[in-house]
């Protein structure tokens, strides 16, 4: 009888072994691409979330200061309306006077307008303007600016109808005023005006680690001839003077990604294009500087 051939126990062992290995590096290949993945997505919300954010505040802070057809008016930008402004809270037409503010790091406990805590070190932008049309009916949840060679007044939707100021509407157009902050859990709000005051906020972006506004001001020195205006960076102006000669404004996100794919909290990091923070979340700054043009804001030079 012809002995039969077959494989020993160590050959079957070593066989086994080779293929759990084979195995093994197939399914770390799997992994490692799988987690290439979705960093990439995560990489890509950040970079989305923040262009979002950038393409929303660029528009925003380009209309600063537009109220319409102004003539000779010069505002005491000496007169500021408080960060808050309520219709309630004082003479309305103040809110020309500071077609943009702000906050410079927010103390820790502090509140955006009687909302949510305020990140503790994040600035806070607010910006007023009106429309560049005028309205095509009074709405109730509105206020609006009356705009004239000679006049400039904000006036509630009511003293429209109730003073017959107009039928409707020429030479009024709805007035904004936005509040731009980030509350402790890292996320980016705007409150809106509605009603001779702010709304409840409105939840833009997660996962913002910090905000930061820095305002580029004229210098009082003369450019030689040919020459581009010399400018000067603060956190945040200081008086007439310093506000008269705001020119651009220097908005700066910094947001991270979760480990799930989220955009989600974290603590802040270096100023720096990329960085990993204390989470060891990948980070990413972005950054915008935006021209204020509007004469509302450089009126008392």
């Amino acid at each position: 009888m012809a002995r039969q051939a077959g494989f020993s126990l160590l050959e079957l062992l070593l066989a086994a072994a080779l293929g759990v290995l084979i195995c093994w590096a197939m399914l770390d290949i799997n992994a490692g691409a799988l987690r290439g993945m979705k960093n990439i997505q995560r990489n890509q919300q950040v970079y989305e979330s923040g262009r979002l954010l950038l393409d929303i505040l660029r528009s925003e802070v380009r209309l600063a200061g537009f109220f319409g057809r102004v003539g000779a008016r010069k505002p005491a930008l000496s007169e500021r309306p408080e960060l808050c402004f309520r219709f309630s809270s004082g003479d309305a037409n103040t809110v020309f006077n500071a077609p943009i503010d702000g906050l410079d790091n927010a103390p820790a406990g502090s509140r955006g307008c009687g909302g949510k805590q305020l990140l503790p070190g994040s600035d806070v932008l607010l910006i007023r303007y009106a429309d560049t049309r005028d309205a095509t009916a009074i709405e109730a949840r509105r206020d609006y600016v009356q705009a004239t060679p000679k006049t400039l007044a904000l006036i509630r939707h009511n003293d429209i109808r109730a003073d017959g100021l107009t039928d409707c509407c020429q030479d009024f157009r709805a007035y904004h005023q936005q509040l731009f902050f980030v509350t402790e859990d890292r996320v980016f709000r705007r409150k809106r005006w509605r009603r001779g005051g702010f709304s409840a906020s409105e939840p833009l972006a997660e996962g913002v680690d910090n905000f930061q506004v820095v305002y580029a001001l004229a210098s009082d020195e003369a450019p030689l001839a040919g020459a581009a205006v010399r400018l000067q960076y603060v956190s945040l102006p200081r008086g007439d003077w310093q506000w008269s000669r705001v020119r651009s404004v220097q908005l700066s996100f910094w947001l991270s990604a979760s480990a799930d794919g989220s955009i989600s909290a974290s603590s802040s990091a270096p100023l720096d294009r990329q960085a990993l923070n204390a989470q060891g979340q990948r980070q990413r700054l972005m950054r915008l500087q935006v021209n204020v043009p509007n004469v509302a804001i450089q009126a008392a030079q």
